[in-house]
This record gives C-alpha cells, structure tokens and sequence, in this order.
C-alpha cells in the first residue's frame, strides 16, 4: 500500500503543478488582454485630441502673432499622432508609452498656449474648440486611469513568486504606465 502512494506522488505533484501552471498562465493572459482593451479606449480618446486640434488648424484664421503658435501646435499633434502610431502596435511597451506620454503633455501645452495667445489678442478659438476639448481632457483622464490601473495589476501579476517564473518562460514583460 506505501509503494503505491509512493508512485501516485509524483503524479499528484505533476498534476498540481501542471493546473497550477495552466491557471497561472491564463491569469497573466486575461491581466494583460485587460490592459490591451483599456488602451484601445484610450486610443480613441487620444485619436480624438488629434482630431480637434486638426479640425481647429483648418476652421481658425491664425493672425501674424499666432502663427508660431499655430505651427508649435501642429508640430505637437504631428508628434503625438507618431506616437500614438506606435503605441497602437505595442501598447505595453514602456518606452511606447513613455515617448506617448512626453508627445501628449507636449500637445497639452501647446493647446494651453493657443488659448493663452488667443486670449491675449482678444480672438476666440472655434466656438467649439475649447469645450470639446476640455470634455476630452476629462474623458481621456478616467481612460488614462482605467489603462494603468489594468497595467498596474499586470505587473504585479508577472513580479508575483512563482508567477514570475512562467511570466519569464512566456515572454511577460512589465508594461510602462501614462
């Protein structure tokens, strides 16, 4: 009866950590679908900045003292929108996000500027312009918010012993926050 409980062990303990492993692997598979989905949202929010800042580029007559503002302002979006192209492709990658990140407040204070400039010269955005902004801004934020929150917890699943074993194997890596 010892000699056979003796067999059966190993495979009990194969067993285990084979459905252990299996379970493991799919909890770091759903975790890091949950921040690929997150980042879909925010994609959209994103591509919309991008979106006004062009609709406002063609409605807006700049006057001879916006026009560098006009320009910066373009340059940032341009920028953005590179960024964001690459984020789409990788959008765990924590230098993707980090260049994301820089490209976006970038693109924020060159918006801030055009209000600044345009209210200095006592010209109006596109009627518009600012609140839709403004409601992306507050849109983009809770999406930023939901994004990191699903990296942050893919993280902490792949640094997690044994998890961090099978993340290894497979290629897990920890994903870069905006």
């Amino acid at each position: 009866m010892i000699d056979s409980l003796d067999s059966a062990l190993p495979w009990v303990a194969l067993a285990v950590v084979l459905f252990w492993s299996v379970g493991a692997y799919n909890r770091l598979v759903r975790l890091r679908s949950q921040a690929i989905s997150a980042f879909g949202v925010l994609d959209g929010r994103f591509s919309r900045f991008t979106a006004l800042v062009d609709d406002s580029l063609k409605t807006a007559q700049p006057g001879a003292g916006l026009a560098s503002n006009w320009a910066g302002l373009q340059g940032a979006s341009t920028q953005f929108e590179a960024s964001l192209r690459v984020a789409r492709r990788q959008p765990l990658d924590a230098n993707a996000m980090a260049a994301l990140q820089t490209a976006h407040a970038t693109m924020q204070v060159w918006w801030s500027r055009m209000q600044e400039a345009y209210f200095e010269q006592r010209q109006l955005m596109p009627p518009s312009g600012h609140s839709d902004w403004t409601e992306n801004v507050r849109l983009a934020t809770h999406a930023m918010a939901e994004f990191n929150r699903a990296v942050l917890a893919h993280n902490e699943a792949i640094a997690q012993f044994p998890a961090l074993l099978l993340a290894r194997l497979f290629g897990f890596r920890p994903a870069g926050c905006l």
